[in-house]
């Protein structure tokens, strides 16, 4: 059932079920999120429209301007009708267009166009596939309960309680995390022209604030250390597995609160038999933002620096194909295992060639423990720099000093005076410098190492 937020100034209330909906103070004008997306639509926008219009209040339904009046609609059929008298018995030999009853649509015959004319055919619109068994997992481990289980499980308690205990956790996620962001990011006019390719090294799991800050981009391009992950070949509602959807809460805490996931501990809980990667994490995160899954395809990159589908065993990444509630979008998700260090990401190297290969690329860099301050970092922190147009992080990404005024303008936002204190070495006199000189910008979202001692804060760089 979807259900929506209500933004009224900058209160934000909800979420509302349908029916609710109907008794709110509800207009024209009210901007609505559905719960689990980060997009504000007004009510002619949402899928529920139709079932809300008659409880607008009348003065307010519709733009009085969007409301033809009968006069104008008299004079338009006048017009056509003395057009077609025209065309017919004053231009000889001009075919005239026919309303075809079956199709409902006008047929114009080619043969009365002008012979330079192109003809436009429009395409229909092709439904995006889904792979049901993937896209069922996902329900499932999120709370959602699937179709084809609805008497088996609506009235089970432990389902139950998972159930609510994960819809209490992502209202939490929605009102303190994507909806302040989805605001926050409404007002840069830098990223809310996310298009193309988001890469993002030192990502692990995190399609959540990815997809937060560029909703847009229709490919994801996630590195990480952590092993790519499975779907169980049997995910029935036992005891067991239960415990493995509680385990993959447990796994997303942090990441939910805090907004990054913690590396020691991702390290050895991804690396279980049972949750053995980030793929039910990522689809996790891809259904609660109301994704279903198109396809899951494994995949080993080749010398070329192309991906080419490869046995699970023998994959060293794992591309997810999403689509849109409707069906008609794509969104891609790429996730590869691989070591960045100068060790193993050399320049002939089959990743190097691939991560170069994007052009005007958008990247991401947030909780990345500061390794692109090591010189041994240096070549992956080449090809972040390379054919970027916009770098959005916080201070444990690139260094501050890389943002040369000739090449870069920065931005920045929130609070910072020094890292926390397991990177107490790290800290960056210039940042700090530059943070307290601006007046640096509103941060409405905790996110980052730094919500620990409250400095969270985001550097936005875009190249001139």
């Amino acid at each position: 059932m979807r259900k929506y937020y209500i933004q009224e100034g900058k209160e934000l209330r909800g979420p509302f079920s349908l029916d609710e909906l109907k008794g709110q103070e509800i207009n024209f004008h009210s901007r609505l999120c559905e719960q689990g997306t980060n997009e504000w639509k007004t009510i002619q926008e949402i899928p529920d429209y139709d079932a809300l219009r008659v409880h607008l209040r009348p003065d307010l339904d519709l733009p009085k301007s969007t409301k033809p009046k009968a006069s104008l609609i008299w004079m338009s059929l006048l017009f056509i009708v003395l057009a077609i008298v025209v065309v017919k018995f004053i231009v000889p030999n001009v075919s005239l267009p026919k309303w075809d009853k079956e199709t409902e649509v006008v047929q114009v015959p080619v043969d009365s166009l002008p012979k330079d004319t192109i003809v436009a055919i429009p395409t229909p619109a092709i439904e995006v596939p889904v792979d049901e068994r993937a896209t069922e997992f996902g329900y499932l481990i999120s709370g959602i309960l699937p179709e084809r289980m609805q008497s088996e499980l609506a009235e089970n308690p432990g389902w139950l309680k998972l159930e609510t205990a994960i819809a209490e956790e992502w209202d939490l996620v929605t009102q303190e995390k994507i909806l302040p962001i989805s605001e926050w990011r409404s007002e840069i006019d830098a990223i809310k022209a996310d298009t193309g390719t988001l890469f993002y090294p030192f990502a692990g799991a995190d399609f959540l604030y990815s997809n937060c800050f560029f909703p847009n981009c229709d490919t994801i391009v996630m590195v990480g250390l952590e092993p790519l992950g499975t779907i169980p070949d049997n995910f029935d509602f036992t005891a067991e597995f239960e415990e493995y959807v509680r385990k993959i809460k447990s796994s997303l805490y942090t990441s939910n609160r805090s907004g990054y996931f913690m590396t020691i501990k991702m390290g050895k809980e991804l690396h279980r038999e049972d949750l053995n990667g980030v793929l039910p994490l990522i689809l996790f995160y891809a259904t609660r933002q109301n994704y279903q899954v198109s396809k899951c395809e494994y995949v080993k990159m080749n010398a070329d620096g192309r991906s080419d589908i490869a046995p699970m065993d023998e994959a060293d990444g794992v591309i997810i194909t999403l689509t849109d509630r409707d069906r008609t979008k794509v969104k891609r998700i790429e996730y590869y295992k691989t070591d960045l260090s100068n060790d193993g990401f050399l320049p002939e190297s089959s990743f190097h060639k691939y991560f170069t290969s994007f052009e005007n690329k958008m990247v991401f860099l947030k909780a990345a423990s500061y390794l692109l301050h090591n010189s041994y970092f240096s070549n992956i922190r080449d090809v972040i720099l390379g054919n970027t147009r916009l770098l959005l992080q916080d201070d444990s990404g690139m260094p501050f000093s890389f943002f040369t005024p000739e090449t870069w303008t920065t931005q920045l936002y929130g609070k910072y005076t020094r890292p926390i204190g397991l990177f107490a070495g790290r800290v960056q006199p210039a940042l700090r410098a530059e943070f307290q000189s601006r007046g640096a910008g509103e941060l409405p979202f905790r996110i980052g190492y730094n919500v620990a001692h409250n400095e969270p804060h985001l550097i936005l760089a875009t190249r001139r």
